[in-house]
Parts: structure tokens; sequence; C-alpha cells
């Protein structure tokens, strides 16, 4: 590379590695939380399934304050490149202005974030279907609940009050029937 723009192991070299581990740290820590969490709405620990939903939430901003840093540096690198159009991902910008050695170490690191990221994508799918699931059997268990306590209400007619074995049956009757 014979047009690289600034020296081996850069302060910005070092400033984009160390954010690309941040965010790996990060994206770990995530998928930590999310088998929490999974587990916990197995169990059926609201407390745990709310401290790790906050806590992933922390993260999340985490995460976008190290893109954001990333992207600081990589706007300044882009005003020193003259081009008619410059890359805009990392790893081709790094390929174009940092040696080799440096380019490569950007690259491994880049690659293992991505990785991170798309499991952190599909296990947070998996949650969500999980979750989704979850609130459905709850709703259907409360429905349930609710109709085999509710106290028969009394019918009157004209005359008073029907007696319970002269009044229509109800769907709740026949299913205690069967049950």
């Amino acid at each position: 590379m014979s047009s690289v723009l600034f020296e081996n192991s850069h302060k910005y070299v070092k400033d984009i590695i160390e954010s690309l581990k941040r965010e790996c740290a990060f994206q770990r820590e995530y998928l930590r939380l999310i088998e929490a969490e999974k587990i916990a709405l197995q169990k059926l620990k609201s407390p745990t399934i709310d401290d790790c939903t906050s806590k992933r939430d922390a993260l999340v901003t985490k995460i976008k304050k190290e893109q954001d840093l990333r992207i600081d540096i990589l706007k300044v690198i882009l005003k020193q490149i003259t081009g008619e159009r410059p890359e805009l991902k990392l790893t081709a910008i790094a390929e174009r202005v940092f040696h080799q050695k440096d380019s490569e170490e950007i690259k491994q690191h880049c690659g293992i974030l991505k990785q991170l990221i798309e499991i952190s994508q599909k296990k947070t799918k998996e949650l969500e279907t999980m979750v989704a699931f979850s609130m459905k059997l709850v709703s259907g268990s409360i429905s349930t609940i609710l109709s085999h306590t509710q106290k028969e209400r009394p019918i009157y007619n004209s005359y008073g009050k029907i007696p319970e074995s002269e009044s229509p049956s109800g769907v709740r009757h026949i299913m205690s029937r069967t049950a």
C-alpha cells in the first residue's frame, strides 16, 4: 500500500480498534442478557425479566455511543481522502488509509462484531417470539380464570328472582359440567 495517509498504529487506528472491542463486549453482554431473559421468561420470573430488559436497553445506548464515536473518527478521515466517491464502510476506509497490518486488524474486529450482531439479531427475534407466545398464554389463562371465578348474576322477571334451576344455563355451566 503506497498511498497510506496515516502511519502505522496511528491514534485513529487505536481508537477504532478499542471502540470495536468495546462494542463486541457489549454485544456479548447483550447475548448473555437475552439468554437470562429467556430463562426468566420460561420460569415466569417477572423481576428478572424487567431487570434484563432494562440492562439490554442500557447496552443498546452504549452500543449506539460506540457507533457514533467511530462515525466521528471516520468523518475526520473522510475529509482527508481525495477522490470521486470515498467508501463509507469502515473496512474499505481502513484499507485505503491505514497500513496493511492496521487494516487487517480492523477487518478482523469488524468481522467478529458482524458475527455478534447477526447472532444478537437472531436471539432477539427468538426472544420476541417467546414473549409474544407467553403473552398469549397469560392472556388466555387470565380469561379462563376470570370466566370461572365470576359470580353468576341472578336473573329477575316481573315476579321476582328466577330460581337457578329454571334459569337458562350459560356456557360456563356447560364447560364446568364437562370438565
